[in-house]
């Protein structure tokens, strides 16, 4: 059999390599997120997120620490070892399944409990419309030219770099609305950043199995859960007192002026404003 030609094998391997691509499904999109997770921290926390998007349908979003303890929680609950070691996703800031309908623009958000004494699961449902604002600036993130935008939502002011050729009004957590994928957001006072890391092509969504197996999710709405976890992260001592009591740590009392002062979380949501 003779032997094809060097560019007729190039071209049927670009050939087969496109035919291969457009079966599948989603498009997963990985960012890098660095933040400093309580107020007094320096030293910023990292972590990364996927953002699983379905063309035309909508998205699921979640931190991947999050999503490796559930599936080793889910793994284990057939045969419980005496302890499973999570990552400590948990009690990160980000502990959410978020989804969007990109036909309603509605988001679907579900979430485990701050992690202060509340082993819970919660969902709510939110219809969010964020008021960007075009502004001046050029970038490139992973070979993209990005545009900017900024916006402010919660208590906060963030910076977004969206990348036009990429059509998908979507973004990593909740932001979404610019026409073009955002590639990178972070907020004005350098606390939390969301980083593109990677952009690919793939066949199966890794959050699908997220929370599955949750005895029970509790419904909320957007602003009673702001509210509860606004209290826990900001009064840990008080939620801990509340729950198992006043106890003893190096033989001192929780609630006593000279004991440990406890970590107070920053959170991406710091003021209520009803949509």
């Amino acid at each position: 059999m003779k032997k094809l030609p060097a560019l007729l094998c190039i071209l049927l391997f670009v050939l087969i390599f496109k035919t291969a691509s457009a079966q599948k499904e989603y498009i997963e999109v990985i960012y890098s997120i660095t933040y400093h997770r309580g107020i007094a921290d320096t030293k910023p926390t990292a972590r990364k997120a996927v953002l699983i998007i379905k063309p035309n349908s909508g998205s699921n979003y979640a931190l991947k620490n999050l999503i490796i303890s559930d599936s080793i929680y889910n793994a284990h609950l057939a045969n419980p070892p005496k302890e499973i070691k999570l990552t400590g996703a948990y009690y990160d800031e980000f502990r959410e399944l978020i989804k969007k309908d990109y036909s309603s623009k509605k988001l679907d958000v579900t979430c485990k409990g701050s992690g202060i004494a509340d082993n819970n699961y919660y969902n709510y449902k939110q219809d969010i419309n964020l008021n960007w604002t075009p502004s001046e600036g050029l970038d490139s993130l992973l070979g993209y030219a990005c545009q900017k935008a900024t916006v402010s939502y919660m208590g906060r002011d963030y910076v977004a770099w969206y990348a036009p050729e990429l059509p998908i009004s979507d973004g990593p957590w909740k932001f979404h609305g610019l026409p073009g994928l955002i590639l990178r957001v972070y907020d004005t006072q350098n606390i939390f950043d969301f980083k593109v890391f990677s952009i690919k092509e793939v066949n199966s969504d890794i959050t699908q199995d997220l929370f599955k197996n949750a005895k029970k999710i509790i419904p909320i709405t957007h602003e009673a859960y702001w509210k509860e976890n606004k209290y826990r992260t900001e009064n840990p001592k008080d939620v801990i007192i509340a729950k198992y009591g006043d106890g003893t740590f190096n033989g001192v009392k929780i609630s006593d002026p000279n004991s440990k002062k406890a970590r107070i979380f920053n959170r991406l949501e710091t003021d209520f404003i009803k949509e």
